[in-house]
């Protein structure tokens, strides 16, 4: 049985992830797309009131990675606000309680103000590892 990876994004339908999973050859079986329910609709995105679902949805399914993207998502406001990029803490007790990776994409070219300080090197396309 491989490696279970939750994917956490909010670009594509859920149509179109699966279809690029499938060109790359992935064992679709051992991937779960995160998915907010609004009332009776159920679609791609996510954001700062999202983390807990996120956090449940990878225990649930025993991921052994998840690929946030982008990871500014889940910030509350502006990463570097302490206040905002304390999700960080929260996938970090995630990725030790659950034994599993979190990979947060950051997208530095498309909004530099919100991610210029999160300890990290801001540069066209950065990402930040967290593992458990």
């Amino acid at each position: 049985m491989g490696k279970k990876v939750l994917i956490v994004q909010r670009e594509d339908d859920a149509g179109l992830v699966k279809a690029k999973l499938q060109c790359m050859g992935a064992a679709l079986g051992n991937i779960m797309l995160y998915k907010r329910h609004d009332h009776e609709t159920e679609y791609c995105g996510f954001d700062a009131r999202d983390l807990q679902g996120i956090v449940e949805s990878a225990g649930r399914m025993h991921a052994d990675l998840v690929y946030i993207d982008p990871l500014h998502g889940l910030a509350a406001g502006r990463m570097n606000d302490q206040r905002s990029a304390d999700c960080l803490i929260a996938l970090d007790a995630m990725a030790k309680r659950n034994d599993c990776c979190v990979l947060g994409v950051l997208h530095a070219k498309k909004c530099l103000c919100s991610i210029s300080c999160c300890g990290l090197g801001v540069v066209p396309f950065s990402w930040t590892v967290i593992r458990g």
